[in-house]
């Protein structure tokens, strides 16, 4: 299962615990290729987790709405001083998925002084 290699992934590379709600079937079929998800989607979200604090949690929330998989991933930020800076090359990368057509995917990220919340909603076939 792809989803568990992604949360795999996270706790090797960054060491970090992760805190999961998961509202969802695991018998879904996604509107997405298998490559599109695991190397571009996990890929750019696991590598946006290097600004994480990895004192602190990694929040994954999974739900079924209507007819998407929504999957929401919070981290509390690096400190100022430790933040690796970045192109923002995979935010606008996964930001340009948003263009696909009937609303395949849609990809969000917010983010303030303390927290960085990323969300993915992909279709359901």
């Amino acid at each position: 299962d792809e989803y568990e290699i992604f949360k795999e992934n996270i706790t090797g590379k960054y060491g970090v615990e992760i805190k999961e709600s998961m509202n969802c079937p695991t018998n879904i079929i996604l509107a997405i290729p298998l490559y599109m998800l695991k190397n571009i989607f996990f890929e750019q979200i696991e590598s946006n987790l290097r600004h994480a604090n990895v004192l602190e949690p990694i929040m994954l929330d999974v739900l079924n709405e209507e007819d998407s998989v929504v999957l929401t991933i919070k981290n509390s930020k690096k400190t100022k001083e430790s933040i690796e800076i970045g192109g923002g090359m995979g935010l606008n990368l996964l930001k340009n998925l948003n263009s696909y057509p009937d609303q395949i995917v849609n990809y969000i990220h917010e983010e303030n002084n303390f927290i960085f919340t990323q969300q993915l909603r992909i279709k359901i076939i």
